[in-house]
């Protein structure tokens, strides 16, 4: 049996996470662009959006750019939503 920790914290300065490459990859797989980025070249490249399903990455696309391409397209989807 697990335990459960409850903390609240009112403001994070920094934060260090060590993401390896799966991780990355998770990260851009769990990340849907908007409508403004869908075209975005690198974006588009690899990932399509289907009507019935979304937005569908690419996993073998995914895993031909380098792990800051990943980190970079991430964070353009993250973006694209604010």
């Amino acid at each position: 049996m697990g335990f459960l920790f409850v903390v609240y914290l009112q403001k994070i300065t920094n934060m260090k996470l060590d993401l390896d490459r799966k991780d990355l990859i998770n990260l851009v797989n769990s990340t849907m662009p908007n409508m403004s980025v869908m075209y975005n070249k690198q974006i588009d490249k690899c990932g399509k959006f289907c009507d019935n399903r979304g937005w569908t990455w690419n996993e073998y696309k995914l895993k031909e750019l380098t792990d800051i391409q990943l980190y970079h397209m991430y964070l353009n989807c993250k973006k694209s939503w604010k």
